[in-house]
């Protein structure tokens, strides 16, 4: 392994550094995750087959590659929509299978 390659940098809600590690379960079988601290064996690249996603909560997983039903540029459209909006910070899309969804967020 060279560097950092396993260090990925998000975005949402700010910036944060977070490490892609892996661990054994009980069969033996390789279990990715992500963690703000060494914990694991680090992994240096996304093993295939699988993706980064991060949830609209902010929560960062590697997950099992589906066909991706919406293209992605629809996804973009969308979201500098929202951006023109006046209360854009408040609302947070996601593009999940077969759809768009927004959420508002609800307090402060």
């Amino acid at each position: 392994m060279n560097g950092n390659n396993h260090v990925h940098h998000l975005h949402q809600p700010q910036r944060l550094q977070v490490f892609s590690q892996q661990r054994r379960n009980q069969n033996g079988k390789p279990r990715y995750y992500f963690a703000k601290e060494h914990k694991g064996e680090p992994i240096d690249k996304v093993p295939q087959g699988y993706e980064i996603e991060e949830s609209i909560n902010g929560i960062v997983s590697l997950v099992k590659s589906h066909p991706k039903l919406i293209p992605y540029e629809e996804g973009v459209c969308v979201e500098n929509a929202l951006a023109r909006h006046p209360k854009a910070r408040n609302y947070r899309i996601a593009v999940k299978n077969d759809q768009i969804s927004i959420y508002e967020g609800i307090g402060g």
